[in-house]
């Protein structure tokens, strides 16, 4: 299948395309001289490569959440997808965020309607309400991978494993806002195991959650990076008790392709550590 990717330099996308070697791929990048904002730098690839399926990974910025970063983001996603369409590409694939639940508490299932999203689940939101667009006027179909708490080998340095182990090597542990919030942890390999999927099955248009299906409270994980570096828990002077948060409903996405998660969270963590370390 011709396949054209974009965001194949990021968390997912580098994760992602040594998986799809079965497949002839156009990666549209910086570094391979594209840019999404200028339509003249990757239109005529597009068009010559005449795409069967497009994979779209990008979003610029992060972790700039701005309206204005949004609405760029958007727009690019508007107009990539809308030329893939038209040359022809009949299968979408894309990675939204577990933040378009909103303030919603427990486990969700793909049907749960959005409750307070912010700017940027809203951002993704109008993605989604793009790709059924595109579906309706062309007969194509779409995946829309609804990403939970991904972790693993490159993420940013901001992000919780990262943030504990810099804390770690300074004997210390991360000051965590929320300890006993509940989180669904999910590697960023088992991520990109699901965009293969969905992009390799005939599924129905749709939203599929990709994540553990299991929920683990932050600090478990903190505590995991402290114990690698010779660390005790934190002691910490917070009533350990429910600390709200959601995870996935994975039925469907299982259901409909096959995937399961594979990378236990102890074993996903380690090979963050092995990442991280110099």
């Amino acid at each position: 299948m011709r396949v054209v990717v974009t965001g194949g330099s990021g968390f997912f996308g580098k994760r992602l395309l040594p998986m799809l070697k079965g497949h002839e791929v156009l990666a549209i990048s910086r570094e391979s001289g594209h840019d999404l904002n200028d339509a003249a730098t990757w239109k005529p690839a597009l068009a010559a490569f005449k795409p069967e399926a497009c994979v779209y990974l990008a979003w610029e910025g992060l972790p700039d959440y701005s309206p204005e970063r949004n609405a760029q983001n958007v727009a690019q996603h508007k107009n990539f997808l809308r030329a893939a369409a038209q040359e022809g590409a009949k299968r979408f694939v894309s990675a939204g965020s577990c933040w378009e639940y909103g303030d919603r508490q427990g486990q969700m299932r793909e049907d749960a309607a959005p409750v307070n999203p912010g700017a940027f689940a809203q951002a993704k939101l109008q993605v989604v309400d793009l790709l059924e667009s595109i579906v309706w006027a062309t007969g194509a179909t779409y995946g829309w991978g609804r990403v939970f708490f991904s972790y693993g080998p490159g993420q940013r340095p901001t992000s919780l494993i990262p943030g504990a182990y810099a804390a770690a090597k300074k004997g210390e542990h991360l000051a965590l806002k929320s300890p006993n919030a509940l989180q669904d942890f999910i590697h960023v390999d088992d991520v990109a195991r699901a965009l293969k999927a969905l992009l390799e099955t005939a599924t129905e248009s749709g939203v599929y959650n990709i994540g553990s299906g299991e929920p683990t409270p932050v600090h478990v994980v903190a505590d995991m990076v402290a114990a690698a570096s010779k660390l005790k828990p934190q002691v910490r002077e917070v009533e350990m008790r429910n600390g709200g948060g959601f995870w996935a409903d994975i039925g469907k996405l299982t259901k409909a392709t096959g995937w399961k998660p594979e990378i236990g969270l102890a074993a996903g963590v380690k090979s963050t550590l092995k990442d991280l370390a110099p």
